[in-house]
């Protein structure tokens, strides 16, 4: 991405998206994927190159619940942003928030992909497997990142005998 498209949407884009948001307060739907790799358990987790970069978040995006469905829109934003085919995908559960002034719902999914090979787009900053032990010591992530890991731990306890 060049740095003239960066500084577009990280400086007058994004905020002004805010505002919007703010002041009509629009319904909006997303997803957001746990993406492990079968291997090793490893998590993936991105960096976003708008809003605060420094902050870890997992793949997703948003949909139109009129256009296609939470599972095809997870399939979809993961092979946009990071090149990889969803094998398989659950749903682990929902987010809603008003954090930013929209009214969003979030549908999260357990993801398994074809291959663990990953050719990030530019909406990405950096695209990074972590191991479990690795998630535990990360301080910089979203409230929804959190919330979408602990419904994973909680649905690896829950099918352990």
């Amino acid at each position: 991405m060049s740095k003239i498209r960066v500084f577009v949407i990280q400086k007058i884009l994004f905020p002004l998206m805010r505002i919007y948001w703010r002041v009509f307060r629009p319904r909006t739907f997303g997803v957001k994927a746990v993406v492990v790799r079968p291997e090793d358990s490893s998590v993936l987790l991105v960096r976003h190159s708008y809003g605060d970069t420094s902050i870890w978040s997992l793949p997703g995006g948003g949909y139109k619940p009129r256009r296609e469905s939470p599972q095809a829109a997870v399939a979809r934003e993961i092979h946009e942003e990071l090149g990889l085919r969803v094998s398989t995908s659950s749903h682990l559960g929902e987010y809603k928030t008003q954090a930013q002034g929209k009214r969003d719902t979030v549908a999260i999914f357990l993801c398994q992909v074809e291959a663990a090979t990953i050719t990030k787009n530019s909406e990405l900053a950096e695209a990074r497997w972590f191991s479990p032990a690795a998630l535990q010591e990360i301080d910089k992530l979203y409230t929804i990142t959190r919330r979408a890991l602990e419904l994973y731990r909680e649905s690896i306890a829950s099918h352990t005998p």
